[in-house]
Parts: C-alpha cells; sequence; structure tokens
C-alpha cells in the first residue's frame, strides 16, 4: 500500500508542475498580446531567434523511453527511407515495363532484330507489306490441245 501511495503522490506533484507550466505559458502569451501591438506578434522576430532550442523532455514513462528518437538522427533517416523507396520504385517500374516487352511483344520483337544486310532498312515488326499489283488486262485461255482419241 506505501508503495501506490508514493506513486500517487509523485504523479500529483508531475502533473501540478505541469499546471505550474501552462499556467506561466499562458501569462507570457497575455502579457505579450496587451504590450505589442498586432502586427509585431509574428513567429519570426527577432527574439525569437535569439532564444536557444528547448531540449526535450525526458519521458514521464519509463516504458515509453525506448520509443524515444534521436532528433540528430532522423533526417539521415528519412533522406536515406526516400533513396531506399526510390529505388524500389525505379526497379518495379523497369521490371514491369521488361514482362511487358518480352511477355507482349515475343511474336514481334522491337530490339535486337539481326540486320540482313548493311544497306537494307530494319524493320522492327518485319518488312512491310507490298500492296498487290492489278490484274493486266483479261486472262486468255490456254490454246487447247488437239484430243489423241480423236482424228
Amino acid at each position: 500500500m506505501p508503495d501506490r501511495l508514493e506513486e500517487l503522490r509523485h504523479q500529483r506533484a508531475l502533473v501540478q508542475e505541469h499546471l505550474t507550466w501552462l499556467e506561466h505559458e499562458i501569462a507570457q502569451v497575455t502579457v505579450t498580446r496587451l504590450t505589442l501591438p498586432p502586427f509585431a506578434m509574428r513567429s519570426d522576430r527577432p527574439g525569437t531567434a535569439s532564444r536557444p532550442p528547448t531540449p526535450m523532455p525526458a519521458a514521464a514513462i519509463p516504458e515509453l523511453s525506448q520509443f524515444q528518437v534521436d532528433p540528430d538522427n532522423v533526417q539521415g533517416d528519412t533522406r536515406r527511407g526516400c533513396f531506399l523507396y526510390t529505388g524500389i520504385a525505379l526497379i518495379i517500374f523497369f521490371a514491369v515495363l521488361a514482362i511487358i516487352y518480352f511477355v507482349g511483344y515475343r511474336d514481334r520483337p522491337v530490339l535486337f532484330v539481326p540486320e540482313k544486310s548493311a544497306s537494307a532498312i530494319v524493320y522492327p515488326a518485319g518488312p512491310p507489306k507490298t500492296p498487290a499489283q492489278p490484274a493486266k488486262g483479261p486472262a486468255t485461255p490456254p490454246p487447247a490441245k488437239p484430243d489423241p482419241g480423236k482424228k
């Protein structure tokens, strides 16, 4: 039972500390709004850049401390992840293109067509079809052969 009581007192102290911090922040914003004109309350004031960045507070729950992220490594991890996803996307893209080419165009290849002669034009889908020649006048029947049985 005394452990539970100590834990509850510790939690009450943490909540009280948080409430004190909130009251301080509210008072600071209220004073700033009352003393400065509206156009001077921009976030890019020279006074904000001179303050050092506040350190990240330690995790209140010890179990969550193992999931805390180091802010120095976040940019490198993000960049590495972007390059990784871009590389995977390009590999998948070119694999799909290769599958479409080799499966869909196997019977009429576009690449790697052997040349028949150096001066001839190589068409990817084979030589062009020549149009049919029109008929040259009426066809004459062949001369009749004499029948050997009739004389």
